[in-house]
């Protein structure tokens, strides 16, 4: 096999930021325009845009399931589960519906055994996990 010489004359990187640049148009890559939401289809925008409310205005859960204070489920493992009673520690929750006071995780209705007034996991959730 003949003695190949493939990588010893590499480019800087200078040379090939250049090379790899010069293969895009970027001449209004980085305009900027106003224009109205109606015009807005299929453009991408320039800064991140933040609502002044947020809608819902409250806490819901976005899945059916148990709504906790995460921290109850802190430690709980596949080896350690942990059973939570219904009505004092976990409250049934539908999509959309306002989070109870005092919690702020819900547990996927799929991530649950329910027993006789009480649920058991084996996984524990975050605050805000919804």
């Amino acid at each position: 096999m003949p003695n190949r010489r493939i990588y010893l004359k590499m480019k800087s990187l200078k040379e090939a930021q250049s090379i790899f640049f010069s293969a895009f148009n970027f001449t209004n890559f980085l305009k900027t325009e106003v224009i109205s939401t109606t015009e807005s289809l299929n453009r991408v925008t320039a800064k991140p845009i933040f609502a002044r409310f947020s809608s819902p205005n409250f806490h819901c859960a976005a899945m059916d399931g148990y709504a906790v204070n995460a921290e109850l489920t802190f430690g709980v493992t596949l080896d350690q589960p942990k059973e939570l009673t219904i009505g004092k520690e976990v409250f049934a929750i539908n999509t959309g519906y306002p989070l109870p006071d005092d919690t702020n995780a819900v547990i996927m209705i799929e991530n649950v055994v329910e027993k006789e007034g009480k649920i058991e996991i084996n996984k524990a959730v975050y605050p805000w996990q919804n």
